[in-house]
């Protein structure tokens, strides 16, 4: 699916990620400090897809209990080291329908990257004081799509 397709999903959609089911329950709409708007679309269970509209990239993170050990120049995830890949922070601007946050939230997430282009994404949200840890993988269009009823 493109960008544009899955920004116009309804809510309580399912679809497959990676052959993975993801019922898409909510999203929030995040602006940078830069100006940049993107989206982050949750399912009810511990996971989310971003959505860069401008870059068209799409990642697939899902939460983890694992502990990342990192710097300002990368980190050791679960034994295996990541390059710190960008730092960013952001202000939930919009909720639509379910989501894991709440508007005004103020969110700093960082990632770090390894070679086979792993993404671990530290995700702090200011405004709560939480702290998650997320695994992540870039998509391609063929990896999302519908489950047709």
């Amino acid at each position: 699916m493109t960008t544009n397709q899955l920004l116009a999903l309804q809510s309580n959609t399912t679809l497959l990620v990676k052959n993975d089911p993801f019922e898409y329950k909510g999203r929030a709409e995040i602006t940078l400090d830069g100006g940049e708007i993107i989206f982050w679309l949750f399912s009810d269970e511990a996971a989310f897809v971003s959505i860069n509209p401008v870059t068209d990239e799409v990642v697939f993170f899902r939460q983890t209990e694992s502990e990342l050990e990192g710097d300002e120049e990368g980190a050791l995830f679960e034994g295996e080291p990541f390059e710190l890949s960008c730092k960013d922070h952001g202000t939930v601007s919009v909720i639509t329908d379910e989501a894991s946050l709440e508007e005004e939230d103020i969110l700093d997430f960082t990632d770090y990257e390894n070679k086979e282009g792993e993404i671990v994404r530290v995700v702090e949200n200011s405004s709560t004081g939480d702290s998650q840890v997320y695994t992540g993988i870039v998509l391609v269009e063929e990896e999302t799509k519908v489950v047709e009823d």
